[in-house]
């Protein structure tokens, strides 16, 4: 499974996205001219800060989670990792079946019914908080272990609730 941009490409982006907000922004506010030293140094100083906070918020990171051994005990851990999710705000929005092809999902499928199937399933905010938070993608390797991938504020409060 795919892990989507890290520190480096999300850093990227939010700096070149600041830089020329900043630079223009910066230009017009104090008066100077376009070439001005002054309005591309504030410019590369917003860029600065707007990459290394965008960065640390917005990356995306993998969280590798061992399911236990016994049926039962894998069973409530999927339950509690459900339970997680739902009280984040997040509901099942599609589940990949192994052979790649995807099935949309309406909220009356558990997401315990389509976990084992070793496809990726893809939860999302359910009330349009999705454009901010992002999507986790959940993949359940042979009964051993659950990979998730998503921006990295959702991962550490799915990590806080388990």
């Amino acid at each position: 499974m795919m892990s989507g941009p890290g520190f480096l490409v999300t850093f990227l982006y939010y700096f070149s996205l600041s830089t020329c907000l900043g630079y223009f922004v910066a230009g017009q506010a104090m008066d100077l001219p376009y070439d001005s030293p002054t309005a591309i140094q504030s410019g590369l100083l917003l860029g600065l800060f707007g990459g290394v906070m965008g960065a640390l918020r917005n990356r995306n990171t993998t969280l590798e989670l061992a399911l236990p051994e016994t049926n039962r005990d894998r069973t409530a851990f999927t339950q509690r990792f459900e339970q997680a999710l739902m009280e984040m705000g997040f509901e099942l929005r599609e589940s990949g079946k192994a052979d790649g092809n995807a099935v949309p999902v309406g909220n009356a499928v558990p997401a315990s019914n389509v976990a084992d199937n070793g496809g990726v399933s893809v939860y999302q905010k359910a009330r349009g908080g999705s454009v901010l938070a992002g999507q986790l993608y959940v993949e359940r390797e042979q009964n051993e272990r659950l990979r998730v991938v998503g921006r990295v504020h959702a991962i550490k409060q799915l990590q806080a609730k388990l």
